[in-house]
């Protein structure tokens, strides 16, 4: 297969899950296993920055019987670039080859728990476009799924852009990855993954989106 090319599904999907990699393939296939959905609503994006074709030998037969949209597209950015600028490039790119209305970012060390894709697009189904940024709660494990802390929202609710840039400024634990669902708009108006950023990437994104939509 070649880069850059989706499969089962021109129309625009309601979700894309996008999920940069970097020569973790065991973990990146735990990663793919738990967003892969029973819904052409839902694409999977993979940006690899892995050496060699051993992520994409597996992202292809992982995915050779797979009846929903997914890519998979090899980043070849040379050696003269950092790792951190590889891993921005890699975000950004996946958001480029995004065609969902709404974007989410995943790590390769990440995962979803069962039945978390099928809640999440119902709740997008039925939030029926009204809102940009949606935030959700987080378990932090170890390697081996134990449990070390929970990032959770007592109930849903929505904090105004000066609520949220607040508490994102006063309390820089209160996001982790994979905690967010952006609109696709948000990266057309607010911009890309920035590598010159101030703060931390992630930080500098969520405070300039959370600025804007709250």
């Amino acid at each position: 297969m070649q880069n850059n090319v989706f499969l089962n599904g021109p129309k625009r999907p309601l979700l894309s899950i996008c999920v940069p990699t970097h020569n973790r393939v065991t973990l990146l296939m735990r990663t793919l296993r738990s967003v892969m959905a029973d819904t052409a609503d839902v694409e999977i994006i993979v940006t690899d920055n892995s050496t060699g074709n051993e992520t994409k030998e597996a992202v292809e037969a992982l995915f050779a019987n797979y009846p929903h949209p997914w890519c998979y597209f090899k980043n070849n950015l040379g050696p003269l670039l950092s790792g951190p600028e590889k891993m921005v490039k890699s975000f950004n790119r996946a958001v480029q080859l995004a065609k969902g209305s709404y974007i989410f970012m995943i790590h390769d060390d990440d995962y979803l728990l069962t039945g978390a894709v099928g809640k999440l697009v119902k709740y997008l189904r039925d939030l029926n476009n009204r809102h940009a940024v949606l935030l959700f709660g987080v378990q932090l494990v170890d390697l081996h799924k134990r449990p070390l802390r929970k990032h959770i929202f007592g109930h849903a609710g929505r904090h105004s852009p000066k609520q949220a840039v607040r508490r994102l400024l006063g309390n820089s634990s209160s996001m982790r990855f994979p905690s967010f669902v952006f609109r696709r708009d948000v990266y057309q108006w607010v911009g890309d993954w920035d590598i010159d950023a101030y703060a931390p990437v992630d930080y500098d994104l969520w405070a300039r989106a959370f600025s804007v939509y709250g």
